[in-house]
C-alpha cells in the first residue's frame, strides 16, 4: 500500500476514534435522566416504526365496492388489483404509491329479513344495486379512497398492538435483571410475572383466536325451496333475495317439469307395449297413460290390407276370413310383398337410438335412456348437446 494512502486511512481511523471517545465523554457527562430519556425515545421511535411497518404491510379490511361486499389487503406490488372470482380481475397502477392493494369481491349483502322479500321490493333492491354499479364507473376514486381509509385503521390498530407486545417484552427483560438466564423464573418480581402473562395472553388473542375461531355457517334455508331437491341448501346475498321472491316461481316449474317428465315416460313405455303388440307395424300414440286400441286395429287391418305388415303378424279378422272358391282364391289379386325393416333378416340387425337437439337437457337425456331401455339399443347417438 502506497505510504500517502497509510497516512490518510489513519488518520481517518484516529479521527473517528477521537470523535467517538468524544462522544463517549458527552454522553457520559450528561444527566441520568436525560440518558434515561434519550433511551426512552429512541426505542419508542424504534418500535414504533418497526410496529407501523409490520401494520401497514399485513394490514386488511372490510369495505363495499360498488353493492358488493369486498376485503381489501395490503400486497407490496405498487398494482392495485380487484379479483372479481370467475369474471376475471382488474389491474391498475396502485393508489397507495410503493404499496400494492388486493380486492377481494365477495356477495352482494341481502335483505336482513327474508321474509319481507316479495316481487315488488325486490325491484326497488335490484334498482340500488344497478344505481351502485353506476357510481362506481363514475366515481371510481371514492370507493378507492374508502377502502384505503379502512386499511390505514387496520394498520394502526396492528402497529399499536405489536407496539405493546414489544414494550412489554422490553419492560419484562428490564424486570428480570441485568443477567435474565442466571435468574430463576420463580425469584421474579410479581409485578414481572404479571407482565410476562399479560404479553402472552395478548399474543394469544390477537394471532391464536382468529385463527382457529370458526364464523357461523353462512345463509339460511329458505322455505319457498322445502320439498326440491335443494330444500337443504343455504343461501346468502342477493341470490337469496331472488329466490324468495321468485321461489314459488321456481318451485311450481320444478314440480310442472317433474309432472311433465314422469307423464311422457309413462306415455311412451304403454306405447311401446301396444306397438310391440302390432310388431311395429303402424304408429301408436299414448295420451294420459292410455292407448287408443281401437285406432290401433283399425290401422292395422289398413296396412294388412295394403300388404305392409310383418308376415309373422296378422289381425284375427284377417287370418279368418275364408276365399269363396277355389277359382277365386286363383284369381285374387297377389299380396304386396313385405317391405323395409320387415324383409330382413332381425337376427342380422343392430338397434340404435338417435337423439338430437338436447341441450344439455338432463331430463330429455333420462327421457332418452328409457327409450334405449325399451328399444334394447346396442348403440345410441346423442347429438345437440
Amino acid at each position: 500500500m502506497p505510504k500517502a494512502q497509510r497516512v490518510t486511512r489513519d488518520a481517518l481511523t484516529g479521527g473517528l476514534d477521537q470523535l467517538r471517545a468524544g462522544l463517549r465523554r458527552w454522553w457520559r457527562s450528561r444527566t441520568v435522566r436525560f440518558r434515561r430519556g434519550v433511551r426512552t425515545a429512541a426505542l419508542l421511535l424504534l418500535s414504533a416504526m418497526l410496529s407501523l411497518v409490520i401494520g401497514i404491510s399485513t394490514a386488511t379490511a372490510s369495505s363495499p365496492l360498488g353493492p358488493h361486499e369486498a376485503d381489501w389487503s395490503v400486497t407490496l406490488d405498487s398494482t392495485l388489483t380487484v379479483d372479481l372470482g370467475p369474471l376475471g380481475s382488474v389491474t391498475m397502477d396502485s393508489p397507495a404509491g410503493l404499496l400494492g392493494v388486493e380486492v377481494v369481491v365477495g356477495e352482494i349483502p341481502g335483505e336482513p329479513d327474508p321474509d319481507a322479500v316479495s316481487a315488488d321490493t325486490l325491484g326497488q333492491v335490484l334498482s340500488s344495486d344497478g344505481a351502485a354499479y353506476v357510481a362506481l364507473v363514475a366515481h371510481p376514486e371514492l370507493t378507492i379512497e374508502r377502502g384505503l381509509r379502512a386499511l390505514a385503521d387496520d394498520a394502526l390498530r396492528r402497529a399499536g398492538l405489536i407496539e405493546s407486545v414489544l414494550l412489554s417484552l422490553v419492560a419484562l427483560g428490564r424486570l428480570a435483571g441485568p443477567r435474565p438466564p442466571r435468574r430463576n423464573l420463580r425469584r421474579l418480581p410479581r409485578h414481572a410475572k404479571v407482565l410476562a402473562c399479560a404479553s402472552v395472553a395478548a399474543v394469544a388473542i390477537a394471532v391464536v383466536v382468529p385463527a382457529v375461531r370458526s364464523g357461523p355457517q353462512p345463509g339460511t334455508r329458505l322455505e319457498v325451496l322445502a320439498g326440491t331437491p335443494v330444500q337443504n341448501a343455504r343461501l346468502s346475498g342477493r341470490v337469496a333475495d331472488i329466490v324468495q321472491a321468485y321461489g314459488p316461481r321456481i318451485t311450481s316449474f320444478l314440480e310442472e317439469n317433474t309432472a311433465f317428465y314422469t307423464a311422457a315416460e309413462q306415455n311412451l313405455r304403454v306405447a311401446w307395449r301396444a306397438s310391440a303388440a302390432v310388431d311395429g307395424a303402424v304408429d301408436v300414440t299414448a295420451v294420459d297413460g292410455a292407448v287408443d286400441e281401437d285406432a290401433v286395429a283399425e290401422a292395422f287391418q289398413t296396412a294388412s290390407a295394403r300388404g305392409t305388415t310383418p308376415m309373422a303378424v296378422s289381425t284375427p279378422e284377417v287370418a279368418s276370413l275364408p276365399t269363396e272358391t277355389p277359382e277365386a282364391e286363383a284369381t285374387a289379386a297377389p299380396t304386396t310383398p313385405v317391405t323395409g325393416s320387415w324383409a330382413v333378416n332381425q337376427e342380422e340387425t343392430t338397434t340404435a337410438v338417435l337423439s338430437t337437439d338436447l341441450h344439455c337437457n338432463l331430463d330429455v337425456i333420462a327421457f332418452a335412456g328409457t327409450l334405449d331401455e325399451l328399444a334394447g339399443a346396442t348403440s345410441t347417438w346423442m347429438t345437440g348437446t
